[in-house]
C-alpha cells in the first residue's frame, strides 16, 4: 500500500519515473511481484526492482517508491511501473516495512528515526543501518508518524478485533435465504475469500530525503 500525505499525487502517466513491469501478469505469477509502496529502482535493463538487501554504498540506482502493484490493471496494461522519487520535500505512507524491527507504532518508530532500505527482504523500510559494505551512507528518509489507514482484504486473512466488517450484497442475501443474521454459515471466520473486509492497516510516515 501507499499513500501520498504530502506532495505530488501521481497516476502511471504522469510520475518520476517508469520502468519495465517485471511480472504484468493478472495474478502476479510468472515473475517477480512488486508491491506498491516497495523500496524500488529501474535496473540496467530497465525493469523496475526492489532494492536489494545488500550493497550499501556501492548502490547508486535507488529511485523510490512503487505506485503501482505489477499485478494492477494500468500496470499490467502498459507493462509499465510508475515511481515516485525520493524528492527530499514529500511524506509517503507505506505499509511495506521490515517486521524484524519489531511492530509498527510510534514506540518503535519515533518520529524523527533515521530509515534504510531492509537487510532481511528486498524492498522493504527499516530502521536498521547497515555495517561494512551493507552500510547506507543516507537514510532514504526519516519518520513522519505512524497511523492507521483502512484497505479491503479478503476473508478469512484480516479478519481480527479490530476489523470492520461489513456484509456484501450477495452475503445478505444468503443470509436472508437461510432466514437467520446470525447463520454459522456466514460467520466472519468462515466467510468466503471472494467477500471483502475493510480493516485497518497500520502504515509508516516517511519524510523522504533526496535520492
Amino acid at each position: 500500500m501507499i499513500n501520498v500525505k504530502k506532495g505530488n499525487a501521481h497516476s502511471l502517466h504522469q510520475t518520476d519515473y517508469r520502468g519495465a513491469n517485471p511480472n504484468p501478469t493478472q495474478y502476479g505469477t510468472g515473475g517477480t511481484v512488486i508491491t506498491a509502496g516497495e523500496l524500488v529502482y529501474i535496473n540496467s535493463s530497465g525493469v523496475v526492482a526492489g532494492v536489494p538487501t545488500t550493497g550499501g554504498a556501492t548502490f547508486v540506482g535507488l529511485k523510490g517508491l512503487a505506485i503501482n502493484n505489477s499485478y494492477d490493471g494500468d500496470a499490467i496494461e502498459s507493462q509499465k511501473i510508475a515511481i515516485y522519487a525520493l524528492d527530499g520535500s514529500s511524506i509517503i505512507e507505506t505499509d511495506q516495512v521490515d517486521s524484524n524491527d519489531g511492530a509498527l507504532n510510534l514506540t518503535t518508530y519515533p518520529v524523527g528515526t533515521p530509515l534504510y532500505p531492509s537487510l532481511n527482504t528486498v524492498g522493504l523500510v527499516s530502521k536498521t543501518n547497515g555495517s561494512s559494505g551493507n552500510l547506507w551512507e543516507a537514510p532514504i528518509g526519516w519518520v513522519e508518524g505512524v497511523r492507521n489507514l483502512q484497505n479491503a482484504t479478503p476473508y478469512p486473512s484480516g479478519v481480527v478485533g479490530s476489523s470492520q466488517n461489513y456484509t456484501s450484497a450477495t452475503e445478505s442475501a444468503a443470509i436472508a435465504a437461510e432466514g437467520s443474521a446470525q447463520s454459522p454459515s456466514y460467520t466472519p471466520s468462515t466467510k468466503s475469500a471472494t467477500y471483502k473486509a475493510q480493516i485497518n492497516i497500520p502504515v509508516l510516515s516517511i519524510k523522504l530525503n533526496v535520492g
